[in-house]
């Protein structure tokens, strides 16, 4: 679907939604869109990335932004492309999920379109905007990881499982942020000698630089995020292993406490001469002397543990 919107001083910004073969016909013919960059637009793993076509004078640059109401406490990284030069951008969106977001940048769009004079202005506004849609999720992933922290004596499998969830989230996080930083500054970069097809005013570099910086900052918060993941995750692991070995001990203590029935009982059914073994309650002296030896090995135990911790 493409929707075309008028733009003050003569420029226009074309939306376009999940598009099908005969949009790409359209854009191309209508717009000029060059045809190398079709394969761009209809790629869900694309990462981001700054083109250049001489021929059309158009920029391509692929961002990928989040979508932070595609399931209850859950997200997705998608890209979306723009598609620009002096006078028209084009937006497009290649996935239904990703679609939500159209409403947040009409809004963009309809608050900066007055002040800015420029499609870069108007460009870099948008990109800021959806640079700082990574911290509201970023903030979800702390907090939920700050509950998880809050264990007694031993982690649930649902906390180890939501943990999980955690450290898949930034990785997406941080991987799509990196990405993001490459492209922009790559845009910063062509911006940098008279040569340089890309031109900017102070005014456009400085907003352009507004940009990087919310990138750098999400960044920086997805790794911090990661990290401290990992040491709660390396948290769960001690405590888990700890609770382990604790078990497995008691385990073999109390193996070894309940073989001694077996072993005394076991001499007195062999075929020789045993003490009491001709008492007619000899039965009863072996399950005295087997109570009196698992209640002597249980109580050393049990002293041995506390000394132990």
């Amino acid at each position: 679907m493409i929707e075309q919107h008028p733009l003050p001083h003569g420029q226009e910004w074309i939306a376009v939604m999940t598009p099908t073969t005969a949009d790409y016909q359209d854009l191309e013919k209508k717009y000029g869109l060059p045809p190398r960059f079709v394969p761009y637009l209809n790629d869900m793993r694309e990462r981001a990335r700054l083109e250049y076509d001489q021929a059309s004078g158009y920029w391509l640059l692929v961002f990928r932004f989040v979508n932070k109401e595609a399931a209850p406490g859950g997200f997705l990284t998608l890209p979306i492309t723009f598609v620009f030069n002096a006078s028209r951008l084009i937006s497009v969106i290649p996935d239904t999920d990703g679609t939500t977001v159209v409403s947040q940048l009409q809004e963009v769009i309809q608050s900066a379109a007055e002040a800015d004079t420029s499609i870069f202005m108007l460009l870099f506004d948008l990109l800021f905007a959806l640079s700082t849609d990574y911290f509201d999720v970023l903030d979800n992933i702390n907090d939920e990881r700050s509950k998880l922290e809050n264990w007694h004596k031993r982690p649930t499998n649902e906390q180890v499982a939501a943990l999980t969830r955690l450290a898949q989230q930034t990785v997406y996080l941080t991987t799509a942020e990196n990405n993001n930083l490459i492209a922009i500054r790559r845009f910063m970069m062509a911006t940098n000698s008279v040569a340089d097809p890309l031109a900017l005013n102070a005014e456009e570099k400085e907003r352009l630089d507004d940009v990087l910086i919310e990138i750098q900052q999400g960044q920086q918060m997805a790794q911090i995020a990661a990290d401290i993941i990992d040491r709660v995750t390396d948290g769960f692991s001690n405590v888990l292993n700890n609770n382990l070995n604790g078990t497995m001990r008691f385990l073999t203590v109390w193996s070894i406490v309940l073989m001694i029935p077996p072993v005394i009982t076991g001499f007195y059914g062999m075929n020789v001469a045993l003490p009491f073994a001709n008492r007619h309650d000899a039965w009863l002296w072996t399950i005295i002397w087997s109570l009196v030896a698992i209640i002597v090995l249980g109580i050393w135990y049990i002293l041995y543990d506390k000394r132990r911790r």
